[in-house]
């Protein structure tokens, strides 16, 4: 893994860590294993302590190489089509970036406060959804009768 510097000559993002060639790039699997044992570690610890600073954090990969040929190898008539990202299989070489997590930090905040497991929020919000999802309906067979009541039509009939 190499550090970049810039386009521009600056420094980079706080939460850059290194430019790779592959995947497979034995430092990059030693920043997982040590972001996942880190993020083990820091939910434990909010557990036993939910007013701490620790963060559960996350490795993104970014891909990079030239934008407009891989845009037109996969058939895209506008050259711009991938300017906002690139598809790893059109990768050059990757950087690696380490940062918060924010929406594990979420769940995690929720999990503190509502003492639910990641898992439980999940089910509970697939229920508060379909829950919904029913309300809904009955709204809208309600607004339809209410039309057909006063129009003198007759949209809830099936046919």
């Amino acid at each position: 893994m190499q550090y970049l510097k810039s386009k521009q000559g600056g420094p980079r993002t706080i939460d850059y860590r290194g430019t790779i060639t592959s995947l497979k790039d034995k430092n990059l699997t030693e920043i997982k294993a040590t972001v996942q044992e880190h993020n083990k570690t820091a939910r434990k610890w909010l557990r036993l302590h939910p007013t701490s600073k620790a963060e559960i954090l996350r490795v993104r990969i970014m891909p990079r190489g030239p934008r407009v040929e891989a845009a037109a190898k996969d058939g895209w008539k506008y050259k711009a089509a991938y300017y906002s990202y690139l598809p790893q299989r059109h990768a050059t070489h990757f950087d690696v970036y380490v940062g918060e997590d924010t929406h594990a930090m979420s769940i995690m905040r929720r999990e503190l406060k509502t003492g639910m497991t990641a898992s439980q929020q999940r089910k509970h919000d697939d229920l508060i959804y379909q829950a919904r999802r029913i309300e809904w309906k009955g709204r809208d067979q309600l607004h339809i009768k209410e039309y057909d009541r006063l129009h003198g039509t007759n949209h809830s009939a099936k046919g």
